[in-house]
């Protein structure tokens, strides 16, 4: 059984993708007579490169009173570069490559209940907050081995 108290951590994350295709003008768009941009073309290969890395510094709160059931709340930072690089022909054989980029700081505030359950089940509902560019509500289930807090 663990202690019920306030306790504090903090835990970082980084997440790094590419993606390649047909993102600006896909095979049915260039094919779409009402699709005014793409209609004509050749299918886009574009990239997509996201790249993120942020904190979080979360507060787990003591149990609620139900065996298992417990609070945490976190405050967090990420900063986040898009880039993103188009390559399309147009109708008229014109190339679009432009390259996109875009540099974002956010800040973001979650809380969440958590119910530590059978034999190392654990599930956990949340609403988390960016401003200006999201608000979610989760659910998550794990597994794990150890004493659950």
């Amino acid at each position: 059984m663990g202690i019920d108290r306030l306790a504090w951590r903090a835990r970082g994350h980084y997440l790094q993708g590419d993606i390649e295709g047909p993102i600006t003008c896909s095979g049915d768009a260039v094919e779409d007579p009402t699709n005014t941009v793409c209609f004509g073309g050749v299918p886009s290969y574009d990239h997509f490169r996201p790249q993120v890395y942020g904190v979080d510094f979360v507060a787990d709160g003591p149990r609620l009173g139900v065996d298992g059931l417990a609070w945490y709340a976190l405050a967090g930072y990420r900063h986040e570069t898009l880039r993103f690089q188009t390559h399309f022909v147009n109708t008229f054989g014109r190339l679009d490559d432009q390259d996109l980029v875009a540099r974002l700081d956010r800040a973001s505030v979650a809380f969440g209940l958590t119910w530590s359950g059978w034999r190392g089940l654990r599930v956990a509902g949340e609403g988390y907050y960016a401003p200006d560019a999201l608000a979610t509500v989760r659910l998550g289930v794990s597994w794990g081995w150890g004493a659950a807090r």
